[in-house]
């Protein structure tokens, strides 16, 4: 309808639910469709890789035949010539491992013609070569080395030799246009696939600013919060290697959480060498199976005696220091935590022992 002044009217809509939630999962669909899509790319660029893989696998097989085949004919030879049979030792293997090699290209050449063609072929004449070097044995055995050098002499077992090398050579080049082909295949997919996947990177980039922005703002605040702990830490360690006295701080199970530079010279460990370890690594305190408060008399936060004079402690080379000991008491939120203030008083027990000794040859 028209309103008097001739402009028509427009009733508002209500918003649709519909487009909203269309609008709020656009973002989970398109990364649910890319990864479905990226899922069904991968079999497939997975696929061609494989039989990439196959393909140079197989060509590296068909090369290995005539090297099983040489160190056959070499057991062989050297038997001939020496009559030794140790030499031997190998022939059989070297047989059993070219017969195996056949077999399982074989299977795995099924619908490759051309390749399947080859070889057989190379199969009857690995089959003769080897029915050739049993008869230069067999000849050896009856006739002597004369009558075996004569057989070997007729070129026979060289001219199987060479046609094998000449067919070995003709399915490495099939093999390796085969690969060739494969390889070229797998890098034009994974190309396509990389092309495909930085327009999909720049879109789904374009609708995260947004949301990295937020959290960048978000790191930046813990940041913050992490510099002015880290500051407050390193005042306080920076206190703790300013004092001439050895420092430990221990937590309620006894275990040492760090030592200042003092102690870790006094004691010959780095901090972190010491962390996490019982106390009584470095002084014996009482037997009994009881807590770590109980075995230094601590009790609703208050120690029984926090001077320990005369102790001694143990170095990192097992040797002992005489040391007078303060605790005082950190009560925090995971339990009562005990700093150990140590003072070694080498020179002092020095001193005190050339008084004694002393008085004593004078009281002489």
């Amino acid at each position: 309808m028209s309103d008097p002044s001739g402009i028509e009217a427009i009733a508002p809509r209500r918003p649709r639910a519909g487009r909203l939630l269309l609008a709020a999962l656009s973002v989970p669909i398109l990364l649910v469709s890319v990864s479905l899509w990226l899922g069904s790319e991968y079999a497939v660029t997975e696929d061609v890789r494989r039989q990439a893989s196959n393909s140079f696998d197989r060509q590296s097989e068909a090369g290995s035949l005539i090297a099983h085949i040489a160190d056959a004919e070499s057991s062989q030879r050297g038997y001939v010539i020496t009559g030794d049979p140790t030499f031997l030792a190998g022939y059989k293997p070297a047989r059993a491992e070219v017969m195996q090699t056949f077999d399982a290209l074989r299977t795995e050449l099924v619908g490759h013609a051309e390749l399947s063609r080859l070889l057989e072929q190379l199969r009857g004449l690995a089959d003769r070569k080897f029915a050739e070097m049993d008869g230069v044995l067999a000849e050896r055995d009856t006739g002597g080395l004369d009558a075996a050098v004569a057989r070997v002499r007729n070129g026979t077992g060289k001219h199987l030799m060479d046609e094998m090398r000449t067919v070995s050579m003709r399915i490495l080049a099939v093999a390796a246009r085969e690969r060739d082909a494969r390889v070229n295949a797998y890098r034009a997919r994974v190309t396509a696939d990389q092309q495909v996947m930085w327009v999909g990177i720049a879109v789904v980039g374009a609708l995260l600013l947004a949301a990295a922005f937020l959290i960048w703002r978000q790191g930046n605040a813990r940041y913050r919060a992490r510099l002015a702990a880290y500051s407050v830490a390193e005042r306080n360690r920076s206190i703790l290697d300013s004092t001439t006295d050895a420092i430990a701080i221990l937590n309620p199970s006894g275990s040492i959480e760090t030592i200042n530079a003092a102690a870790s010279a006094m004691l010959g460990y780095r901090p972190e060498e010491l962390a996490r370890r019982d106390v009584s690594v470095l002084i014996k305190l009482l037997d009994r199976p009881v807590t770590f408060h109980e075995r230094i008399g601590l009790v609703d936060g208050r120690l029984a005696n926090p001077y320990l004079p005369d102790r001694r402690i143990l170095h990192r080379d097992g040797h002992e220091i005489p040391v007078d000991i303060a605790l005082g008491v950190m009560r925090l939120p995971d339990g009562d935590h005990v700093v150990a203030s140590v003072r070694d008083i080498s020179e002092r027990k020095r001193v005190e022992q050339l008084k004694d000794d002393l008085m004593s040859t004078v009281s002489h």
